[in-house]
């Protein structure tokens, strides 16, 4: 085995360091310290920068195959056409601003793959701001206490349905946001969560606590990395309709 060498560079650092006092020695190796500590709580703050990619995609088929609302889907469902969104009932105009700024961080994330817009016809996204009293007019398949309850409401305050083909790809969905026994946080959440998830992201997981996909209660109006990251993936060109969690792990 050859003798390890230095770089020029490396070596004239090496010279530069042994010709510094102790104390500056010592001094430069707490600042090198802080920065790391530094750089390891960004990660955390972040989550999903500094994942392992099988912890990304045991994370991703978690969130992907199945559904919050207990279908038995074990395939990846998407859409492959743009979301054409229309909105009925009373949004408030905190309401009308979030959606618009989820609907830009979506298509950033989304890039080419697919875009969402609002529209005034002809929509394939239904999104209703009405009293969570009247969920069941507008949608027969709501479950008025589904899977879990929100806060202190004892009732679901968001629901979102989603129909797909039989080549499994998303060609429709509704978006309930109940306008009553609801803050404006936790509307602005529901509104991120459920168009969000209406993507085809349909389960929930108690692996992160600020995740908008966290399964217990929570105000997260803000995606986490690790969130960014799932999206990516269901929206990645390798992965299309129907695939299964083997097909999924080919890819990635």
């Amino acid at each position: 085995m050859s003798p390890y060498i230095p770089t020029t560079k490396a070596f004239q650092i090496l010279i530069l360091l042994l010709n510094l006092s102790d104390q500056r020695r010592c001094a430069i190796k707490k600042l090198l310290t802080l920065t790391m500590l530094l750089l390891g709580l960004s990660g955390c703050a972040t989550t999903g920068n500094y994942l392992k990619i099988s912890e990304r995609l045991d994370y991703f088929l978690e969130i992907s195959i199945g559904s919050e609302y207990g279908s038995q889907k074990t395939r990846v469902v998407k859409w492959t056409n743009d979301l054409k969104i229309i909105v009925f009932g009373s949004p408030t105009d905190q309401d009308k601003r979030t959606l618009n700024e989820v609907i830009a961080e979506l298509n950033d994330i989304l890039g080419d793959s697919i875009q969402l817009n609002i529209v005034e016809s002809n929509p394939n996204v239904e999104i209703y701001f009405i009293p969570k009293s009247e969920f069941h007019l507008d949608e027969p398949s709501y479950v008025p206490t589904a899977l879990r309850s929100f806060g202190t409401h004892g009732i679901t305050v968001g629901y979102f349905w989603t129909w797909w083909d039989n080549a499994f790809e998303i060609y429709k969905a509704k978006i309930l946001i109940s306008t009553e026994d609801i803050t404006q946080i936790e509307r602005s959440h529901m509104i991120r969560e459920e168009l969000t998830q209406s993507l085809g992201l349909m389960n929930d997981s108690y692996e992160y606590e600020d995740s908008i996909f966290y399964q217990g209660w929570t105000e997260a109006i803000k995606y986490l990395g690790i969130d960014k990251e799932i999206i990516k993936m269901l929206y990645h060109q390798d992965v299309v309709p129907g695939m299964t969690e083997d097909n999924i792990r080919s890819v990635f």
